[in-house]
């Protein structure tokens, strides 16, 4: 019986955290219209939105922010395929996958291009504590060392062998060898996300909405002449909001840049 998934518990924000004092929230409800009003909003005249049409703004905030980021914000799971790399299988397998945090691995197997499971890799042989980072590694040293752990390889004990074996076989490069599925997300708390995920949402689609308002205000001040012959009009208009518009700006790009380096999404690496 498979013993999957297979989970770190310390791999989801805060990263490494394994206890805390919960003196300071750090993870709550996803963004509501009334917090996106009170937080980004407050003192403008919302009566043209309805909750609806705010709500539709942090929906398309949401999936604009998961672009930002690279990870998505309500937990998904994934399916993707790894090749057979040599250079990677002498270091432990090392496979680094395409989403990350990893929140649990639901599977991990050496499927046929026909879609049939050749081998599931063992639950006790997977490394899970670099998680965070989406880095998956295979540390099968447990079966040369006891007998019991060659249990683990099931009826099909020759393909957990020949797993072994292949570091001293002449192939090189197998596209498509491996099949991961696992689970990734912002948060493993269902209908939460951290509070500055929260954060960028809001200001994703407090600039939509300040962008909408703006060009509805026609003028800000108005002047009579003394003798009544003559009035003038002045303001902003439409670059009314410019100023709020543009402190947004700067710090969602601040935070975009802080929480891919949280989630290991700042750089693209690969192995040469």
């Amino acid at each position: 019986m498979s013993d999957y998934p297979k989970k770190y518990g310390t791999a989801t924000y805060p990263v490494l955290n394994e206890k805390s004092s919960h003196l300071i929230e750090r993870i709550e409800p996803i963004l509501t219209p009334e917090k996106l009003a009170s937080r980004f909003l407050k003192g403008l005249d919302l009566n043209s939105y309805s909750d609806d049409e705010l709500k539709d703004h942090i929906t398309i905030a949401m999936n604009e922010t998961e672009i930002q980021l690279g990870v998505p914000l309500i937990p998904e799971l994934k399916k993707q395929k790894f090749p057979f790399d040599r250079n990677l299988y002498r270091s432990f397998v090392h496979i680094m996958t395409d989403f990350r945090p990893i929140i649990s691995l639901e599977s991990f197997k050496i499927v046929g291009s026909d879609g049939l499971n050749i081998w599931e890799i063992p639950s006790s042989w997977i490394e899970s504590s670099r998680f965070f980072q989406g880095q998956i590694n295979v540390i099968a040293l447990t079966v040369l060392q006891t007998s019991a752990a060659a249990t683990g390889l099931g009826t099909n004990g020759a393909a957990g062998l020949s797993f072994l074996a292949a570091i001293s076989g002449n192939v090189s490069w197998i596209p498509a060898y491996f099949q991961l599925e696992y689970i990734t997300g912002v948060c493993s708390k269902a209908g939460s996300v951290p509070i500055l995920v929260n954060q960028l949402v809001g200001i994703n689609a407090a600039l939509e909405i300040l962008g909408n308002l703006g060009p509805q205000i026609k003028n800000i001040s108005q002047s009579v002449n003394h003798d009544g012959l003559g009035q003038s009009s002045a303001g902003l208009g439409a670059r009314h909001f410019n100023d709020r518009i543009q402190q947004l700006e700067a710090k969602r790009d601040k935070l975009v840049g802080q929480l891919r380096k949280v989630y290991y999404n700042k750089y693209f690496m690969s192995n040469i």
